[in-house]
């Protein structure tokens, strides 16, 4: 049996990214000769060359004057991020794999930071632990399911400085929900081991796998610690539980006592991981398994990372503080990313007897951001070369 053949081109790639875009934004009200397409054009271009809006602007002769694109950019923004995220969601769910909503799905959840060096007291900065020597972040919080050979990022909202974990969480799971998805399990890294955040997943009924940080006094054995330091203990395996009390804090306040109880997961450190001893410890809730294979399991999660790591790939320069504005590009830099992925697992995998086989090295990201690169240049008249006198 002859399998069809597609040539994917470079034209259907910048279409599909500048249409995703245009269609979840609905943007309608403009200024002068702006239209909307031309505006989003505008925005995907300087996410593919990582540079400003103004420069990209500045090279176009088909655009207008940069004023006239931060005006009409001005008009079509709303006055908060929250406004934003309904179309940003809307964006991020564009042809996601029907397949997806199957079943109930791993997914990952984490902060993403970027890093600001202005006054701290501007709207919208998240100040956190000392990172890129700064302690103030415009920050963001995605939400990635996982599947075999693919991940897509289904989940973006911006974070407020002083805002709970969960209600971040909630945000990030109510928009999955919108796209008919559930949760199997949750991978979280250890910024979220907190009582009042392990007492909301545990009441929404959500299994989740997280890194438990070690507290009290260490010794060689058991008997000799405190607190979480005795499930840290050289050589020891298998699962136990936990049972403690704690006070959270709100507004220099403590709060009422909370009580929790998770089960603890130590398994064995893979072999040639670093010089560290002891074992490694999860807290978990809904999830039973062998404990390597429980280390198998979380190390999906490091896929969030990566899918960060593709963002800064996407990413257009700004020195703009409108909040609304840098969601908006975080917002583009991650459909892009869907976009690749989707491209992987419906027109460039290769189908085989036992399903499909995604080859990323068919078309990296890079490359296909130039391909997008190359097609707005020609749509937006954006000439080769530098003009001197």
């Amino acid at each position: 049996m002859r399998h069809p053949q597609y040539t994917l081109s470079c034209k259907d790639v910048s279409r599909w990214a500048v249409q995703w875009m245009t269609q979840a934004l609905g943007w309608t009200t403009l200024v002068g000769s702006v239209s909307s397409e031309l505006l989003v054009q505008l925005l995907v271009r300087a996410a593919a060359e990582m540079r400003s809006l103004s420069a990209i602007v500045r090279e176009a002769s088909a655009a207008p004057s940069v004023e006239t694109i931060r005006l009409a950019l001005g008009r079509c923004l709303p006055g908060t991020p929250a406004a934003l995220l309904p179309a940003t969601t809307k964006a991020l769910h564009t042809r996601l794999p029907k397949s997806l909503k199957r079943r109930p799905r791993t997914m990952a959840i984490d902060w993403h930071l970027r890093p600001y060096y202005g006054d701290r007291r501007t709207p919208g900065i998240f100040r956190g632990q000392p990172k890129a020597g700064t302690k103030s972040f415009f920050a963001y919080a995605t939400l990635l399911v996982i599947r075999r050979g693919q991940t897509f990022t289904v989940g973006l909202t911006h974070v407020v400085n002083g805002e709970e974990q969960t209600a971040v969480m909630a945000r990030l799971l109510e928009q999955a929900r919108q796209a008919g998805l559930r949760v199997r399990r949750l991978l979280l890294d250890r910024g979220f081991y907190a009582a009042t955040t392990i007492h909301w997943l545990q009441q929404a009924s959500i299994a989740f796998v997280m890194p438990m940080i070690r507290r009290g006094q260490s010794g060689r054995r058991k008997a000799d610690c405190t607190g979480t330091a005795q499930f840290f203990v050289a050589r020891r395996r298998g699962w136990t539980t936990h049972t403690w009390t704690a006070r959270p804090r709100r507004g220099g306040r403590k709060r009422q006592a909370l009580t929790v109880t998770v089960d603890v997961c130590m398994a064995p450190r893979p072999l040639g991981r670093g010089k560290k001893k002891g074992p490694l410890v999860f807290a978990c809730h809904g999830v039973r398994c062998a404990p390597r294979e429980l280390v198998a399991r979380y190390r999906k999660r490091f896929r969030i990372e990566t899918s960060y790591r593709q963002l800064g790939q996407g990413l257009a320069a700004t020195c703009s503080t409108n909040p609304v504005f840098r969601l908006l590009l975080v917002a583009i830099a991650l459909v892009l990313r869907n976009l690749w992925v989707w491209l992987h697992g419906v027109i460039l995998a290769e189908r085989r007897e036992s399903g499909r086989r995604v080859c990323h090295d068919k078309l990296p990201l890079r490359k296909m951001t130039y391909w997008i690169l190359r097609v707005l240049d020609k749509t937006l008249g954006v000439q080769p070369g530098v003009v001197t006198t």
